[in-house]
């Protein structure tokens, strides 16, 4: 039987009791997002733009818009990639409470756990409680609810990883580049790989040198290693 992750994920938030959530593979830290998308101005569009965000009941257009209307600064964006609290109505501003009042969302917590399949990555999850009892519930019962969670991130089967993996849903890699990086652990030298994807030789090396750049690779051997590490290679990409 396919692992289907929305409804999986549908009855995990079901089953823990809590409100509207929002879930995605994150990288671990601001810090390493800086790294890999060097200019600041262009986090905020690549948190914004990316498609690979699961939600229960349709909450990702409050996200988009919390997104747009908030992470205008390095503070809030350091803040958006921290665990716990994101925000509750006395911290908002007036146009960022204007968003929450129409979409019905009274605060959001953030939930980060290890990823046991990527040491860089975490699961992410986002709780949009609609009142403040719900907002009191699920801190109270935060312990439980992180423990139960980490136990159905662990059945997400390897293979979802690489349709929600983080470096392809930011653009920080790109389906060429990682077409390129999958020829080239088979084995494809640079004129194989060039003939077979219709690139000159010199093209190739544009993504090979972008692909190095992205993922702090010293060579070749090492671009292999850390494309395997964080499962950009598999039976195609």
């Amino acid at each position: 039987m396919l692992f289907n992750i929305q409804q999986e994920l549908n009855r995990i938030i079901k089953d823990v009791g809590i409100c509207d959530a929002v879930f995605c593979i994150d990288i671990k830290e601001y810090s390493k997002v800086r790294e890999l998308i060097t200019c600041e101005q262009k986090i905020c569009n690549s948190i914004l733009n990316r498609r690979q965000v699961l939600s229960t009941n349709n909450r990702i257009r409050f996200l988009r818009r919390y997104i747009k209307s908030s992470l205008n600064n390095k503070e809030s964006r350091e803040r958006f990639y921290k665990e716990g609290l994101l925000f509750e109505p006395g911290c908002l501003n007036p146009k960022d409470k204007r968003v929450c009042d129409s979409e019905n969302v009274y605060g959001a917590i953030n939930i980060l756990i290890d990823s046991p399949v990527l040491s860089d990555f975490v699961g992410r999850f986002i709780f949009l409680p609609e009142t403040k009892e719900q907002l009191y519930e699920i801190q109270s019962k935060l312990v439980d609810i992180t423990l139960r969670l980490k136990c159905w991130l662990e059945q997400i089967p390897i293979a979802c990883y690489k349709r929600l993996n983080p470096l392809i849903d930011y653009r920080i890699v790109g389906g060429v580049s990682c077409q390129v990086l999958n020829m080239l652990a088979k084995g494809a030298d640079r004129s194989e790989v060039a003939c077979s994807m219709s690139l000159t030789e010199r093209g190739v090396d544009y993504h090979i040198s972008t692909l190095k750049n992205s993922l702090n690779a010293k060579n070749l051997a090492h671009l292999v290693f850390m494309g395997s590490n964080y499962r950009l290679i598999a039976n195609g990409c």
